[in-house]
Order: C-alpha cells, then structure tokens, then sequence
C-alpha cells in the first residue's frame, strides 16, 4: 500500500459520500 493508493481511496470515498 502506497501514499497514492491512499489518496485514490480518498477520493472514491467522497465521490461516494456525495
């Protein structure tokens, strides 16, 4: 698991949320 790894999920996670 990579910094951009994590980054992606951040932002699925709030394209989810909205």
């Amino acid at each position: 698991m990579g910094q951009r790894d994590n980054l992606m999920l951040m932002f699925l996670t709030q394209q989810l949320i909205m």
